[in-house]
Order: C-alpha cells, then structure tokens, then sequence
C-alpha cells in the first residue's frame, strides 16, 4: 500500500513539475525507484503460502512460494468424467466427399 501511494504522489509531483516546465530533480527519480521497489517486494510478499488449519486445529505448514501447476493433476476430474479440452471424443467424423458426390450421382442417374 505504502508503495502505491508513493507511486501516485511521484506521479502528481512529475504533474506539477511538467505544469512549471522545470526538470525532473533527484527526489522525484528517488522517489519513483522506491516507490517500484517496494511495490515489487509486496507484490512478491503476498504470493507466499500461509498456513492453514485442518479439522483437528493443527497449523498445516506448506511450501514457502506457490508450486508449479501440473496439467495432468489439475484436470484429474475433468478427465474422470469424460471431458477434455478440445472435444475429440465427441467430434462427429469427418463426411466421405467422394462417397457423398458417388452416391449423390448414382441416385440422379436413377432418377
């Protein structure tokens, strides 16, 4: 939070700065790498694991930073249940072309 409202009043400061045709002065640009800095080391704070509590009220400690997603476990159910995510196995077959004009032309000749 600290470093977003840093982040808008370097904004609001280059503003006024822009507004007077003066240039940028060091505290500005000293402001703005803070201000990234810590926006960037929050950013990075808030995807750590906390611990959770299970039915006995005990911590459960997990990893340190989230893990990496495997496809085939994070579909586990949807592949139990028949699905898939291009839909092969309930594509209609593809049409014959030629038996259809072969066919189409034998039943004119009939007719």
């Amino acid at each position: 939070m600290i470093g977003y409202l840093l982040l808008i009043h370097c904004a609001y400061s280059s503003y006024e700065y822009n507004k007077l045709n003066v240039s940028y002065t060091s505290d500005l640009i000293l402001e703005l790498v803070v201000s990234l800095v810590l926006i960037f080391l929050q950013a990075t704070n808030s995807i750590k694991n906390k611990g959770s509590l299970n039915l006995d009220n005990s911590l459960i400690k997990f990893d340190k930073y989230l893990k990496k997603i495997k496809i085939d476990q994070s579909l586990q159910e949807f592949n139990a249940l028949g699905f898939n995510n291009y839909n092969f196995a309930y594509r209609k077959e593809y049409i014959d072309i030629v038996k259809m004009r072969r066919e189409y032309n034998e039943f004119m000749k009939d007719n």
